[in-house]
């Protein structure tokens, strides 16, 4: 009898098992207040969108009961009418019980960290522009007067390396949408191409800084062949540069003599990173014959991590001015090809041949009317 009590409780929660409550989850979007959401209807093959589409905007903080996950998006119930959202707008509500999984992938609980609703304002930019801006005066400041050369000096690459370490970190946070401040989505044509002005003027007052300081370390001095001594930059940006085309090269290469699996990607990756360090490293011991080693070094750290702020910067200016021309190139094409249509229309329309209307004796007249009229005094004569 002792066994028999446990064993009927645990048969009954066999048979009448204790719903797990539903996941809740809360709309976070990291660059707009709200959320639009599309209309779906539960199909043979799954979740198919409403006929016709029909979206709703969703405020930021909205949470909602998960009926299915489905791929990428969630379904949900607002006013008995199903809708979907893509998981990357949304987080795991703190209000789950704790026997309660998320079923969010890693990548997207990162996305709407903290530090990713920071680089989702507009403080971080702004401090990266004012420090490169402030290293930028500074250095022009150092080269007219020698008693601010000595802080030049000092402040010029620390703003650099701090500005470059905000590029990078932001990179890594938010990958390409670290630029939506340029985002024709976000922020409309007009909107993107505005704010892609300071942007290309920040990097190029970037790009101008590093052959500032160079000349404050040198003030144009030149090494034993007459060539003005500068920081050893070229080998550190080609070793960045190249690790990704390399590894995509060594791929290619590899897939050609058959290689797969893991053999594949393991070999390519280390010969773009072997390659790369190799550059890398020859950067670094031309600044350790320069300066001596530990200067050398701190300006080979320096300029690692400069370089792969610039980079990024760069890699990123491409792709907003690239998004601009082709908007504008779409624009040029829609107008080409609506004023080839319109005058193609009215070419042909007045190219048609203009009716003739004949009268009873044979006469010729533009309008029906004129011909009738002359055929009711024909037929006026005859009476």
């Amino acid at each position: 009898m002792k066994t028999f009590y446990p064993l009927l409780l645990f048969l009954l929660c066999a048979l009448f098992p204790n719903p797990l409550p539903a996941q809740i989850f809360r709309i976070d979007p990291l660059f707009t207040d709200s959320v639009k959401v599309a209309r779906v209807v539960k199909a043979e093959s799954g979740w198919e969108e409403y006929k016709p589409y029909t979206t709703i905007n969703l405020p930021a903080a909205y949470e909602f009961d998960l009926i299915k996950k489905e791929g990428g998006y969630l379904i949900f119930e607002k006013d008995r009418v199903n809708y979907r959202i893509h998981q990357t707008e949304v987080i795991f509500s703190e209000k789950n019980p704790d026997e309660v999984v998320n079923p969010l992938p890693e990548n997207v609980i990162r996305r709407h960290s903290a530090l990713s609703h920071f680089f989702a304002g507009l403080t971080p930019y702004m401090i990266i522009l004012l420090l490169i801006v402030c290293g930028t005066l500074i250095g022009l400041l150092g080269q007219r007067n020698n008693t601010l050369r000595s802080l030049a000096l000092k402040a010029l690459p620390v703003c650099l390396a701090a500005a470059s370490a905000l590029e990078l970190v932001a990179f890594l946070t938010l990958g390409s949408d670290m630029i939506w401040w340029c985002d024709d989505d976000l922020q409309g044509f007009w909107g993107a191409l505005l704010s892609a002005i300071p942007f290309t003027i920040a990097i190029l007052m970037q790009y101008y800084s590093i052959r500032l300081y160079n000349d404050l370390l040198f003030n144009h001095e030149k090494d034993e062949y007459g060539n003005e001594k500068k920081i050893s930059l070229k080998p550190v940006a080609w070793g960045i540069g190249l690790l990704f085309p390399l590894i995509i090269l060594f791929v290619l290469l590899f897939r050609m003599i058959g290689l797969r699996g893991e053999v594949l990607e393991i070999g390519s990756a280390l010969l773009g990173l072997g390659i790369s360090l190799f550059l890398i490293l020859k950067g670094c011991k031309n600044n350790i014959q320069t300066f001596g080693r530990q200067k050398g070094i701190l300006i080979s750290v320096f300029s690692i991590i400069y370089l792969l702020g610039l980079i990024i910067a760069g890699v990123m200016l491409v792709m907003v001015i690239v998004s601009i021309i082709v908007q504008i190139l779409i624009t040029i094409a829609a107008v080409v090809g609506a004023f080839y249509l319109l005058s193609k229309q009215s070419s042909e329309s007045s190219s048609s041949p203009q009716p003739t209307f004949y009268a009873k004796d044979g006469s010729r007249h533009l309008y029906s009317s004129q011909a009738e009229a002359r055929n009711r005094q024909i037929d006026s004569k005859k009476e």
